[in-house]
């Protein structure tokens, strides 16, 4: 199993559940508003484990700065907003297909 994200601590519970259940984890710390991020973790991640079974998209932001109507949102908040909650869904399953046919 992989957990990315792009800070450890935010994952430190979900780590110690698993060690507790018996189970092991490796982390790969990913910023995914950043588009070269889901092609690296996949990379990474088949490096290390090697054959990609199962994906499970579970990425999103949505920071109190946002809770605003549309005409105090910012292009950039927008922007961050996408890029994190819909095109990185897209980006890593588009890099995530070919190792799991593999």
């Amino acid at each position: 199993m992989c957990i990315a994200d792009i800070s450890k601590e935010h994952c430190n519970q979900v780590f110690m559940d698993l060690e507790a259940q018996g189970k092991k984890a490796i982390f790969i710390e990913a910023d995914f508003s950043k588009s070269e991020s889901p092609v690296r973790v996949v990379e990474e991640f088949t490096n290390i484990l090697g054959k990609l079974d199962i994906l499970v998209n579970n990425v999103g932001i949505q920071s109190p700065a946002s809770y605003k109507n549309v005409e105090e949102t910012t292009e950039d908040m927008w922007d961050a907003v996408i890029n994190v909650n819909l095109k990185s869904y897209f980006l890593i399953s588009k890099y995530s297909i070919p190792p799991m046919k593999n």
